[in-house]
């Protein structure tokens, strides 16, 4: 209530700006403070949905909401154990596909798997007193440290960064062996090397196939950079506050086609020379020349047999059966 009278009062002091207000139900994240909190059922958010759009009213405001049970249904899973898979495939096999885009949810589907496994979207929503999520991963954070900001949070009490020389006792730093962990003992870890002066260049061609197939462009860089990271490569990245990987890739085909080239220039500590990659992808050739971007000019593809170019600009080829070849060069 008082959030919808502050909105009404805001928008009646500011008559000539159009104003909107997004809302969304707080969904507690594994490895978080609030991994042990409750979340709300979508009945009790649709509630306090109406109660808002009652209260906040104003011809100058615009109130949108993410669906309730989206959220649910994130949240539960968020916040699941080592068979947590089990209720997404059970939706899947119930018809859930591309159920982030709203108009592909299912709500049905995902609330019948719970059912068919015996499960209550109410108890997976409520309050925990373990986390089963920690048996599948590890993040590296202390759960004293997050116990103890649980109870900072809900006393209104800031703790502030750790670059300021006071250690925070996350234990993060100190457990991966770097030295920037404050007030604490070095961990007996094998620190990382630092940074190297000299980067090589390099083209990395990898076939994409079977499940990895689904991938999107940007999920097929990450899977390549962490298996990169994982086998202790340096990959090069931008300057600036927030340091991002400098590389480049060639255009991705369309989710759910097989491909038996995609390009990717990345820089690292030295040379590539092998690659375990996921399932479903190869490193099938490494390349030390960069390649001019500008001179690709569309792609190769075998649609249901077929031979079929394709220009950029052009429709994406269509059929039963399509696999990314190659590419097309000026």
């Amino acid at each position: 209530v008082e959030t919808g009278r502050y909105l009404q009062r805001f928008a009646r002091e500011h008559k000539r700006v159009a104003l909107k207000a997004s809302f969304a139900t707080f969904t507690p994240r594994p490895f978080t403070p609030f991994q042990w909190e409750p979340m709300i059922t979508p009945e009790e958010a649709w509630r306090r949905v109406r109660l808002v759009r009652r209260v906040a009213r104003a011809g100058n405001l615009r109130i949108s909401f993410r669906n309730p049970q989206k959220s649910a249904i994130q949240g539960a899973l968020a916040r699941g154990g080592p068979g947590s898979w089990r209720i997404v495939y059970e939706a899947y096999r119930r018809g859930a596909f591309h159920d982030h885009w709203s108009e592909r949810l299912k709500v049905e589907a995902w609330m019948g798997a719970l059912e068919a496994l015996g499960l209550s979207l109410e108890e997976l929503l409520g309050p925990k007193d373990e986390a089963p999520w920690a048996r599948a991963v590890d993040a590296g954070v202390l759960e004293g440290f997050l116990r103890l900001e649980a109870k900072r949070a809900r006393a209104g009490l800031a703790s502030g960064s750790c670059r300021d020389g006071r250690c925070r006792g996350c234990a993060y730093w100190w457990r991966e062996g770097w030295r920037w962990c404050r007030g604490l003992e070095p961990s007996g870890a094998e620190v990382r090397p630092p940074e190297p002066r000299e980067w090589h260049g390099q083209l990395l061609v990898v076939r994409k196939v079977g499940d990895a197939r689904w991938l999107s462009g940007t999920e097929f860089i990450n899977a390549v950079l962490r298996a990169l990271r994982r086998q202790g490569y340096w990959v090069r990245a931008s300057g600036g506050f927030v340091a991002r990987p400098k590389v480049s890739a060639s255009p991705a085909p369309p989710v759910g086609v097989e491909s038996e080239e995609e390009l990717l220039w990345v820089e690292t500590s030295r040379p590539v020379e092998g690659l375990e990659l996921p399932l479903g992808m190869e490193l099938v050739e490494v390349r030390r020349e960069k390649p001019d971007w500008s001179r690709l000019e569309g792609a190769v593809y075998l649609v249901d047999g077929e031979r079929v170019v394709h220009r950029f600009g052009e429709p994406r080829p269509r059929g039963e059966r399509v696999v990314k070849l190659g590419h097309l060069w000026k």
